[in-house]
This record gives C-alpha cells, structure tokens and sequence, in this order.
C-alpha cells in the first residue's frame, strides 16, 4: 500500500496557482470541443449535429472559430477552478494532516455529506469571481456560425452588454449558473478526492501508480457529473444567449421537455462528455502531479 503524501507544506496561495495553472492548460487544450457544445446548445435547431456544427463554425470563421472567446474562457476557467479546487485541496489537506496525526480536525468535515456542502461553498465563490468571464464566454461561442457581418468582437460584446444592462449584465444567468456551480463542485470535488482515497488504500497497482489513479477516478467522477449536470449546463447556456431578459433556467428547460421531449436536456451531451472528460483528466493530473513535486 503507498504511503499518502504529506501536504501540510503546501500553503493556500500555492494550492490556488496550482489549480489555475492546471485548469488553465485544460481549458486551452479542450476549447475547440467546448465552443462546439455551445454552438449546440445554443441552437435553436434541435436537429442540429455535431457535424452540421463544426461545419458550420468552420465554413463562417475557419479553424480559429474553434478557438473563439479564448481570453474569456482562460480567463473564467483559472478563476473559477482555480478557487474552487484550490481552496478545496486546501481544506481536505487541512483535514487530511489533522486526522492522521489522530487528532480533531477543525474543520469538521466528518462526512460525505459535509463534503459535498465545503464542495458546493468553493464553487460558490469560484463562480462569484469568474461570472462575468462565463457571460461573455458564452456569448462570443454563441455566435461562432454567424456571417461575419453578424458577429461581434470581443470588446463589441463587452460593450453591447454593459450599455444594455450595465454591470448586471455581467452577471445575467447568475441564479442558473451559481446552481450549477454549486452542484458541480458539490458533486465532482468530494466525489474524485474520495475515489482518490479509497483507491490509495487498496492494495495493489492503484494505490502505487498516481497517474493511473487519478485517470480511474477522474473518468469515474466525470461521468457521474455529467449525468446529473448536463441538463442544468444546457438550460444555462440558452439563458445566457436569449434575448428575453425574463427567461430563466426551468422556464427553458420546461419549454424545451414540451417541444422535443426528456432525451432534448442532452442535446449535445455527446461534446459535453468529449469535453468534460479530458478537461478535468487533464486539470487533477497536472494538479496532483504538480502538487506531488512540491512536498
């Protein structure tokens, strides 16, 4: 059985710059699949294919297409998994030191259940931070099939949201995507970082392989995620690109069950797995891998 790796060195600002670094190389290499999820879901076509989308991206804007709203999407990303699984690695860490020296923890987090609750917390605050990074996001992926003379830049987006709505504007969707970011952390965060515990103590090629196990829980962890969230990320993003300002996430997500039926809240779910996958794979390597050169 391996012996689990002290951290108590590790302080919070270092946890936080290994997580931004870590999402931010994940979210450079998995834009391309995201822009098309978005492109999707976005869609008022609910016929529309992976292949009709990449064609249609590809035929309006070329390659970079794929690579649209690059700035906003590095951007959210470091700021929101960057809180979010720092401050979490931080606390479980915290935890972790405290209960194998046999002492309390302070932190009292005794169960899953307390777990899920410090997850939900952390992507609370990540999603404060990284929120209007998210609506411009979304917006520029949003338009990635229009004609160009239809399109806007970066800062015409910016702009065109800010002398609508102001700093509001920033923040529209809020209620939807702190849910989602409260459930994703709540459920992916406690999820992976037991699996991960779990497989360390088990005799055998888990337990001594850190690549290894990270890939077995984070597939497993992605996979959960995805099933439950996915229709929360669908209604979202169509929130976020409508024009009704009166909208909200169940209001979509009704409308959407009536005219197309349940299988519709996974419309896309297909790019949602392509890219959920090797994103967080990509993210809890590199930050477990980092983190394990710094003790």
């Amino acid at each position: 059985m391996s012996k689990t790796h002290s951290t108590e060195n590790i302080s919070l600002a270092k946890h936080l710059g290994l997580s931004c670094l870590s999402s931010g190389m994940a979210e450079m290499l998995t834009l391309p699949v995201d822009t098309l999820k978005v492109h999707i879901q976005s869609h008022p076509d609910n016929k529309l294919t992976v292949r009709n989308s990449f064609q249609q991206i590809i035929g309006a804007q070329g390659v970079r297409g794929l690579s649209r709203a690059w700035i906003p999407s590095l951007s959210r990303q470091m700021l929101y998994t960057g809180v979010r699984l720092g401050l979490f690695g931080y606390l479980k860490e915290l935890r972790w030191g405290a209960e194998s020296k046999g002492t309390e923890s302070k932190s009292g987090l005794s169960s899953f259940a307390e777990k899920m609750v410090m997850g939900g917390a952390c992507g609370l605050l990540g999603n404060l931070t990284a929120m209007p990074f998210d609506v411009v996001k979304t917006r520029l992926q949003g338009q990635a099939a229009r004609p160009e003379s239809q399109r806007r830049t970066l800062s015409q987006v910016v702009w065109y949201i800010h002398h609508r709505r102001g700093l509001r504007g920033f923040y529209r969707g809020i209620n939807q995507t702190v849910q989602r970011s409260m459930l994703v952390s709540g459920i992916q965060l406690p999820t992976y970082f037991t699996l991960q515990e779990k497989l360390e103590a088990q005799n055998g090629i888990l337990a001594d392989n850190l690549a290894l196990r990270t890939t077995v829980a984070s597939l497993m962890t992605t996979c959960v995620v995805t099933g439950v969230v996915y229709p929360v990320d669908l209604c979202k993003s169509m929130v976020m690109n409508s024009t009704n300002n009166s909208t909200s996430t169940l209001r979509e997500g009704l409308k959407l069950v009536k005219q197309h039926g349940m299988l519709s809240l996974y419309r896309g779910g297909s790019m949602g797995l392509a890219r959920a996958i090797p994103h967080f794979l990509i993210t809890t390597t590199c930050y477990e891998q980092l983190k394990k050169r710094l003790v």
